[in-house]
């Protein structure tokens, strides 16, 4: 069967799961959940039932087997710069959102809003069974149906040259865990993202408990350049904080070309 035909069965298919799954604003662990870690990713061994659910993520992209399509939506993202709010969270260090700022992404026609980004080391993602250096996740959520839309950037250590978005995160980690400090360094999304924006989405969940599924990701296919010694000063804070990949179980992978 022509695969032209097959893809707005597809782009349905997944508008309807999204639309069915409502989120809770709440990302994080609840304060009386159980403990979890990444030594052990057996979460649903520990009460997150979710993390053994069907599907789940990180997974692995085989290229070769994404759905290509030029007619999916172009992504807008209409971000501005704020002041960094940050958390180290005891399992990633977290930038959130300054909710007095307008920070979106808009796809198929959905406004999703900013609310928080974070890194792992290394990706989470696979790209045809190859990771990268560091991922970093930016989450945000339809504040009507409050279901969430996660975009994945995947950075790539590139020898000496440092990042400066990514000096500015560094520069303002926190000493402590759980403890939100606000500082006066001023970030802008736009400076993170690659200037091409084409990308595979699929549906997938949380990657750290609960593991809520039905999410909306979106990984950019081209990765970003960070220096040597930036990746170095990420994994002194938390190295290794990703989640093995998941079973894809028969979901589909679309590609924007």
């Amino acid at each position: 069967m022509n695969k032209n035909y097959l893809l707005p069965i597809l782009v349905v298919a997944i508008s309807g799961i999204l639309a069915s799954s409502c989120q809770k604003e709440e990302v994080t662990v609840e304060r009386n959940s159980p403990e979890w870690n990444y030594e052990n990713t057996v979460w649903q061994n520990s009460g997150y039932t979710d993390c053994g659910g069907v599907i789940q993520t990180p997974i692995n992209i085989e290229t070769t087997k994404t759905i290509k399509s030029v007619n999916l939506s172009d992504i807008t993202f209409d971000y501005n710069a704020f002041d960094i709010k940050i958390v180290d969270n005891g399992h990633t260090v977290q930038v959130n959102r300054d909710a007095a700022k307008t920070n979106n992404m808009i796809i198929d026609g959905i406004t999703y809003e900013f609310l928080q980004f974070h890194y792992h080391t290394h990706s989470e993602h696979e790209i045809d069974g190859e990771t990268d250096e560091m991922e970093i996740h930016l989450v945000h959520q339809d504040p009507i149906t409050k279901n969430l839309a996660v975009v994945g950037i995947m950075l790539n250590a590139n020898g000496t040259t440092p990042n400066n978005f990514i000096k500015s995160y560094l520069e303002n980690f926190p000493s402590t865990e759980n403890n939100e400090i606000t500082t006066t360094t001023t970030i802008d999304l736009d400076n993170l993202l690659p200037s091409n924006r084409n990308y595979y989405t699929y549906t997938g969940s949380l990657t750290t408990p609960p593991c809520t599924e039905g999410l909306r990701w979106i990984l950019l296919k081209d990765k970003v350049d960070v220096s040597i010694e930036q990746i170095a000063k990420f994994e002194e804070t938390h190295n290794i904080n990703a989640r093995p990949i998941q079973p894809l179980n028969g979901r589909t992978v679309l590609e924007k070309i």
